[in-house]
């Protein structure tokens, strides 16, 4: 993913990790969290969702997911950006190496 996220503009290391770190929490912990609280909903049915809702439940916890990690400031997306930025580090130089 950190890989991918370098080859798309001039982002510096740091920032492709973190946003890499975003979306793996995001779609790990997150997005799973919403689903549940989702699944869950035992409301009557004039408030329960609507079949539109429930078609596009799935996107909406997608977006609320990332914007809730972005917002939240996790410890786990900076110890995981950390990660990244060491793991990736080492591998970028023996490819420059190669390429000299």
């Amino acid at each position: 993913m950190l890989a991918r996220a370098g080859t798309r503009g001039a982002k510096a290391p740091a920032a492709a990790a973190r946003e890499a770190a975003e979306q793996i929490v995001s779609v790990t912990l997150v997005q799973p969290l919403l689903m549940r609280l989702r699944e869950s909903n035992m409301a009557a049915p004039p408030l329960a969702p609507s079949r539109g809702e429930r078609q596009f439940q799935s996107l909406m916890d997608a977006h609320v997911a990332q914007e809730v990690v972005k917002a939240a400031n996790f410890p786990l997306v900076d110890e995981l950006a950390r990660r990244l930025l060491r793991d990736a580090t080492p591998a970028a130089a023996p490819a420059q190496e190669a390429a000299a």
